[in-house]
């Protein structure tokens, strides 16, 4: 799934589907914007292990940003265009 945040592409790869009423999609993207992919995995995927950055090893304690809390989630920054999450979604 593509998503248009206007100055750039997120290319959105997941093996679940979609809700349409989360994430807003675009059928056509414009592959000139700088393109950003995020990979929405299981929580087992070994492509999580290893947290290397703060950010990575905070949100497994359920912090996502100064003070916004959730469900543990899990973050890998792979490199500048490539992202790797996982977040519980309750039911």
């Amino acid at each position: 799934m593509w998503c248009d945040l206007e100055v750039i592409l997120l290319k959105i790869h997941s093996l679940s589907p979609w809700d349409t009423k989360i994430v807003n999609s675009c059928h056509v993207p414009d592959l000139y914007k700088p393109t950003v992919n995020v990979y929405i995995c299981r929580e087992d995927d070994d492509i999580l292990d290893d947290p290397r950055t703060y950010r990575e090893n905070i949100m497994p304690r359920g912090s996502y940003r100064g003070h916004h809390f959730g469900p543990p989630a899990r973050l890998k920054t792979i490199d500048d265009r490539n992202i790797a999450s996982f977040i519980p979604i309750s039911e």
